[in-house]
C-alpha cells in the first residue's frame, strides 16, 4: 500500500510538472488532507458523509489496498472535506464509474464557494464537462467525451481566486485530457470540496480514492466557521466612537438589556445580569450599507439628531445618500426593532443594509437547525444562510433557513427573530475575529420612485429576545418565537392525516388509511360528498403564482419563443367574450372567455417586458408563465382569474372545506426576479436587490405572497381553510398563512426521510398539521413492505 500510495504521489508531481502555462507550480504547498481509504471507514477528521442519515459507504479492493464506493438511487450521496480550503490550492483524486451504476445523474466533484460553485467537474458513461461560476454565470467552460466506465482516472484540479485548470490522466500517468485557464469569479467565501454520486432516479455510483489537497503555505483554513466578508470588517476597522448624541435603553422582562447611542450603536449589552459585549463595543456598532451596484465596500450610519426618548433614532449615511429611520421598542418578552430606508437621490438603489451587535460569545454555540450546532472557538463567520435565487459578480440573494437564530450557552442566550408577516430576504450571522465579536443582521432593500405605495423607501423589522431555556439552544429558540407569535400559529382544523390526490370513491374506508386533506385536481361534486362521509376536508386545485396555456411556439431545437407566444398573446386578447376555453381551468361549469385569460397574461406575467419567466414541457405543447399575484394589478389579472373562476367553489359551495395552493415556493419562479416596473406601483411588499443586474427588482415570490395572502384571508373569513403543496425553504414567508403546511411531493420513499428537512417542517408548522405528497404510496410497483 505505500509503494501504491508513493506511485500516485510522483505521477502527480509529474502531471503538474508538465502543466500548460505559469500559476500553481510557483507556489510553496502544505498538504492538508491525504486519504488512501485503506483502513476501511471514513476518517471524521477529514470528513463529513451527506446526507448524515444515509448509510455509509462500501470500500472496494483495489492493488492491495481500497477505494470508497458510493450509490445513490435517491437524491445525492457522498463526502465532503472537513477543511474548507481558499484558493490558491491544487487537488488530486481518483475515480471510476461502475457501467452497472451509471443512472441517474452524474459522477460529480465540485468546491462550493459562499452560495455557489466555483467549479464543478461531472463524468457520465465517458462524457465530462467542467462547470464554473463566472461574472454571475453559471455555464459550462470545457467539455469532452472518450474517456471510459469501469476504468480509473486521475484528475488534477489547480485553482487560483479567479480561474481553475484540470488535467485528467489515466493511472498510468499518461494525459488523456488537459484544459486551458478557465475563469471563475472570486466568491464570498470558501466551503467543502464535495465528492458525489449524484442521482434524481437510477442507480449512480461512484468510486473513489487517493485523494489529496495542497494548499499554498500561510493560507488561512476555515472548518468549523467561514471566512469573513472583508468589505464590512474593512469599515468597522475605521469606525470610530459617534459624538454624545443621548441613547436608549431597551430591555426585556427576562434579562436581555442594550443600551444604545444615538447612531444605534450598542454601547453595552446585558443578559442576565451579565455584559456580554466587548468593551470597545461603542467603537463599531450599529448600520452599515453597500450599494451592490458599486464594488463592495460599506459605509457607517451616523445620528443627525438626538436620540428621543421613544427610542426612535435618526440616522443619515452621507457616502450613499441614504437615510435610515429605526426604533427599538421594549415589549415584554423582546425588543421589537422597526426600521426605515430612504433614498435621497431620487433614484432606484440596491442596497445591503447590516446591523452591527457587539458580542463577546467565544465558547458559546451557534444554532445551524433544530438538530445541528457548533461551538464558537475558530476564528470566521459562523451563519446557516441558504442562497436564494441568481447571482452575480459581487454575491447573490441570502435568506436564513428559519425566522429566528440564537447563540446559547447554559446559563444565558440571544435570539434574533424576524416576524413571519414581514417577509423580507433576511439573514444572521455571528462574526468571531481576534479584532471584532458581533452578532449581525443583514437585510436586502430595493429602492424606486415608482414604488408608489412606499417611493424610494424600504421597511424592515426584527427582534431580539433572551432565552428561557438557553441550554436548548435552537429549540428553546423556537419556543419563545412560539410565545411571541401566537398569531401566526393557529390551528383551525379539527382531526388530521395525511395530505391525498386522486383517491377513487372506491377506496372503502380512507379514514383507516389517515386520508384527510384531498387536493381536488380536478373538483368533483361527488367526490366532495365522499369526503364529508368519510371526515375527510375537501379542497379545490390551484396554481396562483403560474398560468398554464397550450402553445406551439418552439423552434427546431424545442426552444420557448416568447415574442411570438406573447403575440398570439395580444392577438387572443383581442378576440370576443364568446370565444371560450377550458384550460387551464378544466373544472368550470362552462368555458372561461380566452381573451380574458390572454389579456390576465399580459398583464400579470413576471420578467421583462417581453421577456417573461417561464418554464415549458416536453414534449414542447404547453408553458407556465410566471404571474404576479397581485390583486391591484389592471384587471384582468393571475388574482382575478382565481377569485372569478378557479376559486369559486372554495369561495361558495358551502361543502367545500377550502382552497389548494400548488407549488408554493417552488425556487425557480418565487426566486425569479420581476423589473416590469409598472408592476412595482401597487406592490405591497419592498423591492430587493438584483445581484445580477445591480439595481432594484421585484422578488417573484413577493408578488405570489400577496395573492396567497389574498386568498388566505377569503378563506378565513369564511370559516375555511387553506393546504398548500409548499416546498422547503419557502415555509419562511408563507407557514403563518396555511392551515396544513406540505412538505414537497416526490415519487420515492426517500426523498422525505431527512430528519433535517422534516423538523423545518414541523418547526414551522409547529401545532397545525404537515403532510407532503409521496406517489410512491400509489405505485403498485413498490413492495406493500416497503410502503
Amino acid at each position: 500500500m505505500r509503494r501504491r500510495a508513493a506511485f500516485f504521489f510522483q505521477a502527480v508531481a509529474a502531471m503538474l510538472a508538465v502543466g500548460n502555462g505559469t500559476g500553481l507550480t510557483a507556489q510553496r504547498w502544505v498538504t492538508v488532507l491525504q486519504d488512501d481509504f485503506d483502513g476501511g471507514t471514513i476518517d471524521r477528521a477529514k470528513w463529513v458523509l451527506f446526507p448524515p442519515e444515509a448509510a455509509p459507504p462500501s470500500f472496494d479492493p483495489r492493488n492491495g489496498g481500497k477505494a470508497v464506493h458510493f450509490r445513490s438511487e435517491h437524491g445525492d450521496k457522498g463526502m465532503a472535506t472537513v477543511v474548507r480550503p481558499a484558493p490558491p490550492y491544487r487537488l488530486t483524486f481518483e475515480f471510476l464509474q461502475p457501467s452497472d451504476e451509471a443512472g441517474g445523474y452524474r459522477l460529480v466533484v465540485f468546491h462550493s464557494w459562499g452560495y455557489q460553485n466555483s467549479w464543478w467537474f461531472e463524468f457520465d458513461r465517458g462524457a465530462f464537462a467542467v462547470w464554473t461560476t463566472s461574472e454571475g454565470g453559471w455555464a459550462p467552460r470545457w467539455t469532452a467525451d472518450g474517456l471510459r466506465t469501469d476504468t480509473w482516472y486521475r484528475v488534477v484540479v489547480e485553482d487560483e481566486p479567479a480561474r481553475v485548470r484540470l488535467t485528467i490522466a489515466e493511472v498510468d500517468g499518461k494525459t488523456v485530457a488537459a484544459s486551458e485557464w478557465l475563469p471563475h469569479d472570486e466568491l464570498l467565501e470558501p466551503g467543502s470540496i464535495n465528492f458525489t454520486a449524484a442521482t434524481g432516479g437510477g442507480l449512480r455510483g461512484a468510486v473513489f480514492d487517493n485523494v489529496r489537497l495542497d494548499v499554498a503555505e500561510g493560507v488561512r483554513l476555515h472548518r468549523l466557521a467561514t471566512a469573513v466578508d472583508k468589505a464590512l470588517h474593512a469599515a468597522l476597522k475605521k469606525a470610530r466612537p459617534q459624538p454624545d448624541m443621548g441613547r436608549i435603553t431597551a430591555r426585556t422582562r427576562d434579562g436581555l438589556e442594550i443600551i444604545l447611542d444615538a447612531s444605534a450603536a450598542a454601547l453595552q449589552t446585558k443578559l442576565t445580569g451579565a455584559v456580554v459585549s466587548p468593551t470597545d463595543a461603542g467603537t463599531y456598532g450599529g448600520f452599515y450599507a453597500w450599494d451592490i451596484s458599486q464594488e463592495p465596500e460599506y459605509f457607517r450610519f451616523r445620528a443627525v439628531e438626538r436620540a428621543r426618548p421613544d427610542g426612535t433614532l435618526s440616522l443619515r449615511c452621507e457616502e450613499l445618500g441614504l437615510r435610515l429611520q429605526v426604533s427599538f421598542a421594549s415589549a415584554g418578552d423582546r425588543v421589537n426593532v422597526r426600521g426605515e430606508l430612504a433614498d435621497e437621490r431620487d433614484q432606484d438603489r440596491a442596497i445591503l443594509v447590516v446591523w452591527v451587535l457587539p458580542l463577546d460569545a467565544k465558547g458559546w454555540v451557534w444554532g445551524d437547525s433544530l438538530n445541528e450546532q457548533r461551538r464558537i472557538i475558530e476564528e470566521g463567520r459562523y451563519h446557516s444562510s441558504l442562497a436564494y435565487g441568481a447571482g452575480g459578480r459581487h454575491g447573490r440573494h441570502l435568506v436564513a433557513p428559519y425566522p429566528w437564530a440564537c447563540l446559547s450557552k447554559q446559563k444565558r442566550g440571544l435570539m434574533l427573530a424576524r416576524p413571519l408577516d414581514c417577509p423580507r430576504l433576511m439573514t444572521w450571522m455571528y462574526d468571531y475575529t481576534a479584532r471584532h465579536k458581533f452578532l449581525a443582521v443583514r437585510v436586502e432593500l430595493g429602492l424606486s420612485p415608482l414604488a408608489r405605495k412606499f417611493p424610494s423607501r424600504a421597511s424592515f423589522c426584527f427582534a431580539l429576545s433572551a432565552l428561557a431555556r438557553p441550554e436548548w439552544g435552537m429549540r428553546a429558540a423556537a419556543q419563545r418565537y412560539y410565545q411571541m407569535y401566537p398569531e401566526f400559529f393557529v390551528k383551525r382544523v379539527e382531526h388530521e392525516g395525511l395530505w391525498h390526490l386522486w383517491v377513487s370513491t372506491e377506496v372503502p374506508s380512507p379514514e383507516e388509511l389517515g386520508l384527510v386533506f384531498h387536493e381536488q385536481e380536478p373538483y368533483y361534486g361527488d367526490r366532495v360528498a365522499f369526503d364529508d362521509a368519510h371526515g375527510g376536508y375537501s379542497f379545490t386545485y390551484a396554481e396562483p403564482s403560474t398560468l398554464w396555456q397550450k402553445t406551439s411556439h418552439y423552434d427546431d431545437k424545442g426552444h420557448f419563443d416568447a415574442k411570438a407566444f406573447l403575440a398570439a398573446a395580444m392577438e387572443r386578447a383581442l378576440q370576443p367574450p364568446t370565444v371560450t376555453t377550458d384550460y387551464p381551468f378544466w373544472s368550470q361549469p362552462r368555458g372561461v372567455p380566452d381573451a380574458e385569460i390572454a389579456q390576465a397574461l399580459l398583464n400579470s406575467y413576471i420578467g421583462r417586458d417581453g421577456e417573461p419567466t417561464s418554464y415549458w414541457t416536453a414534449p414542447p405543447d404547453r408553458v407556465a408563465v410566471n404571474c404576479n399575484g397581485d390583486p391591484e394589478l389592471a384587471r384582468p389579472n393571475r388574482a382575478s382569474l382565481w377569485f372569478d373562476y378557479e376559486g369559486v367553489p372554495a369561495l361558495t359551495d358551502p361543502r367545500v372545506d377550502g382552497a389548494y395552493l400548488d407549488s408554493v415556493g417552488w425556487s425557480a419562479f418565487d426566486a425569479a426576479e420581476n423589473f416590469r416596473r409598472e408592476h412595482w406601483a401597487t406592490a405591497d411588499l419592498p423591492l430587493v436587490p438584483s445581484f445580477q443586474a445591480e439595481a432594484p427588482c421585484q422578488l417573484a415570490g413577493f408578488a405570489h405572497y400577496e395573492l396567497y395572502k389574498a386568498i388566505c384571508e377569503a378563506m378565513h373569513a369564511r370559516g375555511k381553510l387553506v393546504l398548500a403543496n409548499s416546498f422547503p425553504f419557502a415555509h419562511l414567508f408563507v407557514a403563518h398563512l396555511l392551515d396544513v403546511l406540505g412538505a414537497g411531493e416526490a415519487a420515492d420513499l426517500e426523498s422525505f426521510h431527512r430528519p433535517e428537512k422534516l423538523s423545518f417542517v414541523r418547526a414551522m408548522a409547529y401545532r397545525k398539521p404537515a403532510s407532503h405528497m409521496n406517489y410512491a404510496y400509489l405505485k403498485k410497483d413498490v413492495p406493500l413492505a416497503e410502503k
